[in-house]
């Protein structure tokens, strides 16, 4: 499934958030989206999701225009991992991703076989059926965000959406969700949508990626043709050392210190 965003913008009141965002996303592809604070990323996920609704410009899911969809028909072509993922009772793991079924049943109806049968496939995709049983507050923070994945892959959607997957995980859970989001796009043929501020971990397992500034794309293209010390250094205002392999096709980029521009 195609994402295409066309000329997208967003204010809040008089302040402009987006301008003129365009791009589009393929069928089985990541696309990182980076930028320093304040930059839309997250504002710019919620208008793709039709959380907020963009002022101006067309959002469509092949070719059709979200807006012509229902609440209903978002979120059965849409998932979301929401950046801040807490849960304020003590629901089961199960009871969690069995949430995702909502958007396929109507008004009081109970969730049937087809529904548990697909709660449990989300389950043994993202490696949590083993943790069903257990309270979502009683788990790891990388568990748990495998858990709200699982929840996302039950509405079985087309698309993937996440903000800041990886916030506040340790190394060895982060290079665990990125895994299972390759794979995810890989096998599943998602189109994945991915706000992150790790760039080196976004390099590698991002296909493209689009870097904002203030609202407006600054660059856009593959890792090593986005990530540029001089594009670095506009955007986040840090000189930086970059290495890559391009055997393997991995940067690695090592922030020196800030410009002078930033400090002043």
């Amino acid at each position: 499934m195609k994402l295409k965003i066309r000329g997208v913008e967003f204010s809040y009141g008089s302040r402009k958030v987006l301008e003129n965002i365009t791009f589009e996303v393929s069928e089985g592809e990541i696309l990182g989206i980076l930028g320093p604070n304040g930059s839309g990323k997250t504002t710019l996920l919620r208008c793709i999701n039709r959380v907020l609704e963009a002022k101006k410009g067309s959002i469509l899911i092949d070719g059709t225009d979200i807006r012509k969809l229902s609440r209903k028909e978002i979120a059965k072509n849409i998932g979301v991992v929401p950046q801040d993922s807490a849960i304020h009772f003590p629901f089961t793991v199960f009871d969690i991703v069995l949430m995702g079924r909502t958007p396929h049943l109507g008004r009081l109806e109970q969730e049937g076989s087809e529904d548990i049968e697909t709660a449990k496939k989300a389950m043994e995709i993202t490696n949590t059926k083993h943790l069903a049983d257990r309270l979502i507050d009683e788990i790891s923070g990388g568990e748990k965000q495998r858990v709200i994945i699982a929840r996302a892959l039950a509405q079985e959607p087309k698309i993937l959406l996440l903000d800041e997957p990886t916030l506040h995980l340790d190394i060895n859970h982060q290079l665990e969700i990125l895994e299972l989001l390759r794979k995810l796009a890989i096998k599943n043929r998602l189109t994945i949508v991915l706000v992150s501020h790790d760039l080196n971990l976004a390099s590698r397992y991002c296909h493209r990626m689009i870097l904002l500034k203030t609202g407006k794309i600054h660059s856009a293209g593959k890792p090593q043709d986005v990530l540029t010390k001089d594009n670095i250094r506009d955007v986040f205002k840090i000189d930086v050392k970059i290495d890559y392999n391009e055997k393997a096709g991995i940067l690695n980029i090592i922030p020196l210190s800030p410009t002078v521009e930033s400090t002043s």
